[in-house]
């Protein structure tokens, strides 16, 4: 499913790939121009930006326009006509393509499976409920009330509080929900999915989550688990301890749909709790009550489209919320205190990462098993599935109690396919080495062993060559990562040294993963920006001093970020680009900056193939009528701070919801404009009447003498008829003497 067709926009027509070129070209000239006049100083009208961009249209048309190569074109083609087969297949057999749960693979299905394992999930669940129509601007209208209503009054929240949590109108969209199958798992489930994006408690969601993650980071006992490093890292230390016996088990437990079955009404109150236990009054500036109102909010008023039906969520909160994350963890944090950590000793290890728990445990099995059972009847919502023994997996990590020694190392579940993204695939250069360096560093710090790392990489070798890497390729790679380390006596690089193997796993397993290093980030964040409750001016100021001389510089400050979509064939603009920049502004301050040009991917296989929204007639609010859009979006009468909201920069009328303040400004203009229009249109139509009546009886007089002098004419003529009659004996030409128009009657 990570596969990318290479060089697509090459088989598209002249025009579209001129479309694509104006495009990228507008975009890179407008990032240019913002950057260069905000930090240089360099006027937007300014000759050497028509000179770049000139410069810079000429390198895009060149190399979008060059053709490809015979067999590079034919390869293009091939995975186009691919993929539309595979469509017209998909459509005609009434099949479902979705990427399961975990591994990142394709599954197959038809829809009737689909649909039959939807309805007993929300059966079993019983978290929804079927609506007859389209809930959308109910919602909208409750959010937008309560934003306005908080807005309006004092000490709620800010003006930008309100800007982010603020939703459009025009944006905005209904939730939907699609299914993931759980093909590690038999037999298949499904996982649901909720695509909130633009729904219309996004806003509120990404606030409160942001506001409150970091809070649970920060005080949550015990610490959640991060990743397996984290984890193992705290098994280490569990055996330096001597805690580690060879009796010693180990436990996991998966939370059955804990994100479903979260109690909403609770939940709130144990998020209230949770503030209140660490001193938090106000969280960002806001109340308490006023964060409850918020998260009240985007429990209840989560709706969804799935298939043709809508439906409502009426227990738990949605998966792809970002704050139901957030809620669960602080629901747990409570639960996980009172079910299962006051039956474990103080030593032994207990964390959870979202719905899947891991501690230890220096007891009988038996006593284990009563502890979860204990557990599972301490709330009715929360049920767990627990394995235990000396050999348990928990996330990608293998965990082995051998007679008091630790043995770990990397787990691939049984249902994982050896695959990764294809050597051939349209992806930057860098995605291949890096996936490299990363399957080669979570091998060294999971392997307990020098043999265990060895089954490892000789594993992780034919995986790349089963997706097309190349074996040399893959031995540079292999030779960059491990450095000094490798065996010189051998062509191919590995390390056939213990020790060296442990100094080096020392080294690399203490060092944190990216998950950890953005958890370290909010929780720093969170201590800088903490509300001091000393009244003391100068306790203050000391406290803003050093937080200030805490902030690190921002290394991104004098740099220029330029994107476009990469494709295979275009592996040399990136080199051109920045020789254009380097040419074209030389001497100019704008050499200060420092020039990135990145990438964007096009779509993988697997959105190509998967269609998961559904028409957009069922997720878009119905759209207002021209007349009353264009009175929300444009009117500048003054209208009160609850209906305005922060839009473009410039404060306007919420066009979200028509509340009855709006109605009044919108009627009273409506009312005021018809005054003017038949002020001013009664005399005017008037004019015109007389106007017409005058240039009508003109025209009559005109008409009238015209008619008469013909009469005229046709009694003259018929008098002249009369005589060619009476004298058709006489010679011919007697009929132009009387009359010479007669000439051709006379003759008949």
């Amino acid at each position: 499913g990570n596969y990318i067709r290479p060089n697509r926009t090459a088989l598209r027509s002249y025009k579209e790939r001129v479309k694509i070129v104006q495009e990228q070209h507008e975009i890179m000239i407008n990032q240019t121009i913002l950057r260069l006049s905000e930090k240089c100083h360099i006027n937007a009208k300014s000759n050497i930006f028509k000179q770049f961009s000139e410069r810079l249209q000429a390198c895009l048309m060149l190399h979008y326009m060059t053709p490809l190569p015979f067999t590079e074109h034919i390869r293009a083609q091939r995975d186009l006509q691919t993929m539309k087969l595979i469509r017209r297949k998909l459509k005609k057999n009434q099949l479902l393509l979705r990427e399961t749960d975990k591994g990142g693979n394709l599954y197959v299905a038809h829809v009737n499976e689909f649909e039959e394992k939807a309805i007993e999930y929300r059966l079993k669940t019983g978290a929804y409920e079927e609506l007859s129509s389209s809930p959308i601007e109910e919602i909208l209208s409750k959010v937008t009330r309560l934003l306005n209503d908080l807005h309006a009054k004092p000490n709620q929240i800010s003006p930008q509080q309100y800007k982010k949590m603020i939703p459009s109108r025009l944006t905005v969209e209904l939730a939907y929900m699609y299914y993931n199958p759980k093909t590690h798992k038999n037999p298949i489930t499904l996982r649901p999915i909720m695509n909130t994006i633009h729904a219309a408690t996004t806003g509120i969601s990404r606030f409160l989550d942001q506001s409150i993650r970091p809070l649970f980071d920060m005080h949550a006992e015990p610490r959640p688990i991060i990743d397996g490093g984290h984890l193992l890292r705290q098994l280490e230390q569990y055996v330096r301890n001597g805690h580690l016996k060879p009796t010693t088990l180990f436990c996991t437990a998966d939370i059955t749909n804990l994100y479903t079955m979260l109690p909403q009404d609770e939940s709130l109150k144990i998020l209230e709790e949770f503030l209140l236990e660490y001193h938090y009054e106000k969280v960002q500036g806001i109340s308490i009550k006023v964060i409850l109102q918020l998260a009240d909010l985007v429990l209840k008023e989560t709706a969804f489209v799935d298939g043709n039906k809508f439906y409502r969520q009426i227990i738990g909160g949605a998966m792809g919320s970002p704050f139901t994350l957030t809620l669960a963890n602080i629901f747990m944090w409570k639960w996980e205190k009172n079910a299962i950590c006051g039956a474990l000793e103080s030593h032994e290890i207990y964390g959870r990462y979202i719905d899947d728990i891991f501690f230890t445990f220096n007891e009988p099995k038996a006593k284990i098993e009563v502890v979860i059972k204990k557990a599972n009847g301490f709330h009715p919502n929360i049920k767990l599935e627990a394995n235990i023994g000396n050999c348990v997996s928990f996330l990608d990590l293998l965990i082995n109690n051998k007679n008091g020694i630790l043995c770990t190392s990397v787990y691939h579940k049984p249902a994982a396919e050896p695959c990764v993204v294809p050597f051939i695939s349209d992806h930057p250069r860098h995605v291949f080495s890096n996936i490299i360096q990363a399957a080669l560093l979570r091998a060294v710090r999971y392997s307990s062993t020098l043999d265990i790392f060895e089954k490892e990489r000789r594993a992780i070798r034919l995986m790349l060559l089963y997706n097309g890497y190349p074996s040399t390729y893959i031995d540079i790679h292999f030779g960059k990562f491990f450095g000094n380390a490798i065996s010189q006596s051998s062509m191919i690089p590995f390390i056939d040294n213990e020790n060296q193997f442990l100094i080096m796993r020392s080294r690399l397993l203490p060092r944190p993963s990216v998950k950890e290093r953005e958890t370290q980030h909010r929780i720093a964040a969170v201590r800088l920006n903490e509300e001091t409750k000393v009244t003391n001016d100068k306790e203050k100021r000391t406290t803003i001093t050093t937080m200030q001389k805490q902030n690190k510089a921002n290394k991104f400050a004098n740099t220029l970020f330029l994107h476009y979509t990469h494709e295979k064939r275009l592996h040399r603009m990136k080199r051109e680009i920045h020789k254009i920049f380097s040419e074209t502004f030389q001497g100019t301050l704008a050499m200060d900056l420092r020039l990135i040009v990145g990438h964007r991917n096009h779509r993988n296989t697997g959105h190509e193939l998967v269609q998961k929204r559904p028409p957009p007639t069922m997720l878009k609010p119905i759209p207002l009528p021209n007349r009353l859009n264009m009175s929300l979006n444009f009117y500048e009468g003054p209208f009160p701070s609850v209906d305005q909201v922060y839009h473009n920069e410039r404060i306007i009328p919420s066009p979200l919801t028509i509340t009855d303040k709006t109605c009044e400004y919108i009627l009273s203009d409506v009312v005021r404009q018809s005054k003017m229009l038949l002020g001013f249109g009664i005399p005017i139509i008037t004019i015109l009447l007389c106007l017409m009546l005058i240039i009508r009886s003109i025209c009559s007089k005109y008409y009238w003498k015209k008619d008469e002098q013909q009469t005229e004419n046709l009694q003259q003529d018929s008098k002249d008829l009369k005589q060619v009659i009476i004298h058709q004996d006489e010679p011919e030409d007697l009929s132009v003497v009387i009359n010479p128009k007669m000439k051709l009657l006379a003759t008949i």
